[in-house]
């Protein structure tokens, strides 16, 4: 399965097979990130309460330092392996400037990623969740999704399924040289696939931190264009795939 029909090329240069394997029907998932739950929006709420915060922002870098050696990408080279955020000082000023604005910033760990360690720093508007968090409050990743109110993603395939929400997307590019010569791009002009704010220092994710605070949502438009060459979009994707092979419930 793909989301749209734009993947089909790289993808069956990928597996080593023809058109007729690939479906562009969307993932099945999307109907749980489309919907979410009450529950994940109690989450939600309890997570705001606990910081003071009146915005949830969800970062899902992906993986640079990887639980497989072979799969490492060493395109970062800073403190904790993670976008922008350098060093222990930069830390603590992106918490304090979410504290200032009662915004909560939630990373989602890669699951190849190897733990971060913020250390001992004491962080009061960044939470680190991990994919047994979510299992202990009894969530799937693709429900907690739907409760943030913008994404932050780099280079990872989430941030096409957010399209499909039309929520603010950030994109943290310091290390986009590096990663390019990498481990390269399913398309060839690949920022013109991030329609959201081109973030490569604190100052710039501090500005669209401002911006989510304010309601402020330059990229729409933007979304939209892209969304139409990423996506076949539909209101049921199980119920496509179902259809599609004849099975009935």
């Amino acid at each position: 399965l793909v989301p749209g029909d734009i993947f089909i090329k790289t993808k069956m240069e990928f597996f080593g097979c023809t058109s007729k394997k690939l479906l562009s029907f969307g993932y099945p998932r999307y109907d749980m990130m489309l919907k979410g739950s009450e529950h994940a929006d109690e989450y939600k709420k309890k997570l705001l309460k606990e910081t003071d915060s009146e915005k949830l922002i969800l970062w899902m870098p992906t993986y640079r330092h990887a639980s497989s050696e072979r799969l490492n990408e060493e395109t970062l080279n800073n403190e904790f392996n993670i976008p922008i955020i350098d060093d222990a000082d930069k830390l603590l000023e992106l918490n304090k400037f979410c504290k200032e604005n009662h915004i909560l910033i939630v990373i989602k760990k890669h699951y190849l990623q190897v733990p971060y360690d913020f250390g001992e720093n004491v962080l009061t508007n960044i939470v680190y969740l991990e994919n047994r968090d979510l299992a202990d409050n009894g969530l799937q990743l693709y429900e907690f999704i739907n409760c943030s109110d913008a994404l932050v993603s780099d280079y990872s395939s989430v941030a096409i399924d957010y399209l499909l929400l039309d929520r603010p997307l950030g994109f943290t590019l310091d290390d986009y040289e590096a990663y390019t010569e990498s481990r390269g791009w399913v398309f060839d002009d690949p920022l013109e696939y991030m329609p959201g704010e081109h973030m490569y220092n604190m100052q710039d994710f501090e500005n669209f931190i401002l911006d989510i605070k304010n309601g402020k949502d330059n990229y729409k438009e933007q979304r939209a264009s892209v969304r139409a060459k990423t996506h076949n979009v539909c209101d049921n994707y199980c119920q496509r795939v179902l259809d599609y092979f004849n099975i009935t419930m």
